[in-house]
């Protein structure tokens, strides 16, 4: 069930009812930019380990899915096919 009032108590403020909650838009943006690389990212890695269940080694030759990464940017770099 919804509970409007949850939210308040986990704050640990009152409300009167005068003040309304104010949204950033820029701010909203920058958290839904960041929502969508994380989730990139997390599919990158998932096709990436489906790969090995199927037996697929690493690839050292070419750009691919299946190119081990140490870092962020060697995993930003890697492309997402194989």
């Amino acid at each position: 069930r919804y509970d409007s009032e949850w939210r308040k108590c986990l704050e640990g403020y009152e409300d009167d009812g005068e003040e309304e909650e104010r949204i950033d838009l820029e701010e909203l943006y920058v958290k839904q930019a960041q929502f969508n690389m994380l989730i990139f990212r997390s599919m990158k890695v998932l096709c990436h380990e489906i790969c090995h269940t199927f037996c697929l080694p690493h690839c050292p030759y070419y750009e691919c899915l299946m190119n081990g990464s140490n870092t962020i940017v060697e995993g930003r770099r890697k492309p997402m096919y194989l």
